[in-house]
């Protein structure tokens, strides 16, 4: 069983190699490796931004991870925002560890940061990422609209949401 534990500063460099693992896994059919690396080649800085956010424990954001219990190895995490609303800003799970309930371990530690609130998630809509759209169906998240992404283009983005739980 993997540990969903809360991450150390020192951890941000293990989380950020998950982020462009995950993206290489998922996204090269549409993007092309080099374009990958492009889009992740400020590696140093987002790091060390993400160490920061980490370590200032700002009440309005907050990560969890999953860490293998043996080597307490990063295999995946989520990232949260309670500004400007609820928003599951990142979810990744590495490939070789899908489908053991890891993503759904990591989501319910953010429903449980959330309180019974609404949450907002923006996937992307990619034929080849339905599996993330069950994903999040499953966990009670609906459609709302369609958004066109200029940061992640050529990709367009889903606007799903969840409402409190009665």
């Amino acid at each position: 069983m993997l540990l969903i534990t809360e991450p150390d500063p020192d951890d941000a460099g293990e989380i950020f190699f998950v982020q462009r693992q995950t993206w290489h896994e998922s996204y090269t059919h549409e993007i092309s490796h080099e374009e990958i690396e492009h889009r992740f080649a400020d590696a140093p800085e987002r790091i060390e931004a993400m160490k920061e956010r980490i370590a200032e424990e700002n009440p309005e954001e907050k990560f969890f991870v999953a860490r293998e219990p043996d080597t307490a190895k990063i295999v995946g995490f989520i990232s949260m925002t309670k500004q400007p609303e609820n928003e599951i800003r990142s979810l990744y799970v590495l490939d070789r560890y899908k489908s053991r309930g890891i993503g759904s371990q990591l989501i319910k530690e953010g429903f449980r940061w959330f309180g019974n609130e609404e949450i907002v998630v923006h996937v992307s809509t990619e034929p080849e990422n339905k599996p993330v759209l069950r994903f999040y169906r499953k966990k009670g998240f609906r459609p709302i609209r369609s958004l066109p992404s200029e940061e992640c283009a050529p990709f367009e983005m889903m606007e799903m949401r969840r409402k409190p739980q009665k």
